[in-house]
């Protein structure tokens, strides 16, 4: 018996549900913290009286780690497992974020972010595998999802370049 299986077990059928919000909001909570210091960096470089080149440091460092950690975040599951993989994750992102709030200069703000970049770059491999374990490819809500559906992909993006094409074209009119 799987360790999936042992929680549904304990918690019934809603715990796919407690597990897959508790795995939104980490994923949201990396991906906002990833692209919100972009729009804030002419105010850091007031607040810290730093060149553009320094605080770019603070966004690049945390994609780097991010970058650098993903491939770890398969032999943390299986070295100490995947709940303790995004407890001890989300900590150390937490960490992070406190940190960066309470830095006195931009050496530490941008230790910071490369410690929460470390982190996220766990956490997102993991939300995923976190999602194909409680949603197995052999469920019925895998096989309803949008998808699976043969063509949805293409239709969306021939849509979305079709709608951008009007936009520009409206747009060169005026």
């Amino acid at each position: 018996m799987s360790q999936i299986d042992r929680y549904f077990e304990r918690y019934g059928p809603a715990y796919k549900w407690w597990a897959t919000g508790t795995i939104m909001i980490a994923t949201i909570s990396v991906v906002l913290s990833t692209t919100i210091v972009n729009v804030e960096i002419p105010a850091v470089m007031g607040a810290f009286g730093i060149s553009a080149v320094q605080a770019q440091w603070i966004s690049t460092g945390f994609l780097a780690a991010m970058t650098a950690t993903m491939l770890l975040a398969d032999w943390a599951n299986r070295a100490f497992g995947m709940r303790l993989t995004m407890n001890a994750a989300m900590g150390i992102f937490l960490g992070g974020s406190i940190l960066g709030g309470l830095a006195p200069n931009e050496t530490v703000l941008t230790l910071a972010r490369v410690v929460q970049g470390a982190a996220a770059g766990i956490v997102q491999p993991l939300a995923m595998i976190m999602l194909f374990r409680v949603f197995p490819p052999a469920s019925s809500s895998y096989r309803r999802s949008w998808r699976r559906k043969p063509g949805t992909g293409s239709q969306t993006a021939f849509s979305s370049r079709v709608i951008s094409s009007q936009i520009q074209w409206a747009s060169a009119r005026v």
